[in-house]
């Protein structure tokens, strides 16, 4: 018989033998896979790809990473997407930010949000490239414009939103505000012309992912039943 003390009342609660023990839900901390999209085509500014190198590496600084923690990929696009690292290449924040500053350079080319979408969609959200999906992790992808793409986005971000990736949507430079929140899920749209603004998207992405994860540890909770009595 295990005994269970409430620090915030005077009861204690005798536990039944057998009976696994309830975890709360505060105390149950969830990750995500993510994975970056950045806008390096031939109208992005020199001064607005360095603000995406400072915005990635802050961002990939503030995130505990790990196998079991945070994985994060980046792409770059111009005309077509290409991969910088996917998911399961780094394993540490020094060899992310390290590649960013060092192995990180634009490709230039037209705007094509659409195809390189669709490009993030077949390469990075897969069993094979890294991806957690199939273990119920969230899935994130950050795309980073900074104009208006010259190809039809709506339907590569639905097919995103489809499978269960939440898409964050980042504006820089001369970005098309409408099609910005058309990219984005709701209230996940953001302008980092602002240096706070940094700060302010990881505190929401963190909110967003940490109550994607305390609502599955609910859900499993509830399900875990003794003489079908539900014991949470």
């Amino acid at each position: 018989m295990r005994v269970w003390f409430d620090l915030l009342s005077p009861f204690v609660f005798f536990w039944p033998p057998g009976l696994p023990f309830p975890l709360l839900p505060e105390f149950i901390k969830a990750y995500a896979d993510m994975v970056f999209l950045a806008d390096t085509s031939q109208d992005t500014s020199r001064a607005s790809f360095q603000r995406m190198q400072n915005f990635l590496s802050r961002v990939v600084g503030m995130l505990e990473v790990g196998r079991d923690k945070y994985q994060i990929g980046l792409a770059q696009y111009g005309d077509q997407g290409h991969t910088e690292f996917l998911l399961n290449t780094y394993k540490t924040q020094n060899e992310m930010i390290a590649h960013i500053h060092e192995h990180f350079v634009p490709l230039g080319c037209s705007r094509r949000t659409g195809k390189a979408l669709w490009y993030l969609l077949q390469t990075f959200f897969q069993e094979e490239a890294g991806s957690r999906f199939l273990q119920g992790i969230p899935q994130y992808a950050v795309v980073i414009n900074s104009g208006k793409s010259e190809d039809e986005v709506q339907d590569a971000a639905q097919r995103l939103r489809e499978k269960g990736v939440k898409v964050m949507s980042v504006g820089v430079q001369d970005f098309d505000r409408r099609e910005l929140e058309g990219t984005g899920s709701p209230d996940l749209v953001y302008d980092v012309q602002r240096e706070d603004e940094v700060r302010h998207i990881v505190e929401d992405m963190n909110v967003v992912i940490q109550g994607t994860g305390q609502q599955e540890h609910r859900i499993t909770a509830n399900e875990e039943a003794v003489g079908g009595k539900v014991w949470s």
